[in-house]
């Protein structure tokens, strides 16, 4: 069973990293849950599952605790 999403689509989040300016927020236009990474599996590194994000006029996903 997968665990509730914290954000949903069409609510306005900030991204914590700094990659934006403080005050910039972000439309969630999409959510997908995800349970595995090629990438991690590749490296030998265990995945967490978490909800994975995407935004409104911009080329990022972004996990959930990376969002606020």
């Amino acid at each position: 069973m997968q665990p509730k999403p914290k954000f949903e689509i069409g609510q306005f989040v900030k991204y914590l990293p700094e990659l934006f300016d403080k005050k910039t927020k972000l439309k969630v236009t999409s959510r997908m849950f995800k349970t595995t990474d090629s990438l991690c599996d590749a490296l030998g590194v265990e995945f967490e599952p978490t909800w994975v994000y995407s935004f409104e006029n911009q080329h990022l996903t972004a996990i959930e605790k990376d969002l606020k």
